[in-house]
């Protein structure tokens, strides 16, 4: 068995190669690289890379934890951020709560009624309750809009995550405060 890269408050970052192309029985190519950039269309790539490194498995996909950690049974949610070596002026804000309450589904009325109020105190307890409950562990990817040829990923404590959410708006993390636990960085081969 290989190491895992799992420890909690380290970036890790992998070189990567990419060679995606579809190619039919005519010998006509389809290149793939631009699905990398589309959130939709890399979210469970980026997550398989992610889960191989850092020795966890898959999940339950929208019921509990994205990945979890078999030995322990601990569960990871996946989440990604614009990388600022690519976007350095944008995407400061990073999602990082359920998907209910920030996209057009279950919860996220509720959610952004409370918001509308002031009322940050509720907002954190439904985003807890919806997810952060859910979950030991956060995974954070850079393959927001990705583009360079390095993946890198961040594990965090659910609990030092919720410390560092924007108050007013407790799904969101500012980008450099995420980046700042992590105490130091690990180039993986």
């Amino acid at each position: 068995m290989k190491e895992p890269f799992n420890m909690p408050g380290v970036l890790y970052e992998v070189s990567l190669n990419f060679v995606m192309y579809s190619q039919d029985k005519k010998g006509r190519k389809i290149d793939l690289v631009r699905a990398l950039r589309n959130g939709r269309g890399s979210y469970i790539f980026f997550q398989m890379i992610a889960a191989d490194y850092a020795g966890l498995t898959g999940g339950t996909e929208g019921k509990g934890s994205d990945l979890v950690m078999e030995d322990t049974d601990e569960g990871y949610e996946v989440k990604a951020y614009a990388d600022p070596q690519d976007y350095p002026r944008s995407e400061h804000e990073v999602h990082c709560g359920p998907s209910g309450l920030f996209a057009k589904n279950s919860g996220a009325n509720e959610y952004k009624k409370m918001l509308k109020e002031k009322n940050y105190a509720a907002a954190m307890r439904l985003a807890h309750d919806k997810g952060y409950s859910k979950n030991d562990f956060y995974l954070f990817t850079n393959t927001a809009k990705y583009k360079s040829n390095f993946f890198r990923y961040l594990i965090i404590r659910r609990d030092d995550l919720v410390k560092i959410v924007l108050p007013e708006d407790p799904v969101k993390v500012p980008r450099e405060a995420l980046l700042a636990t992590a105490s130091r960085k690990i180039t993986i081969a």
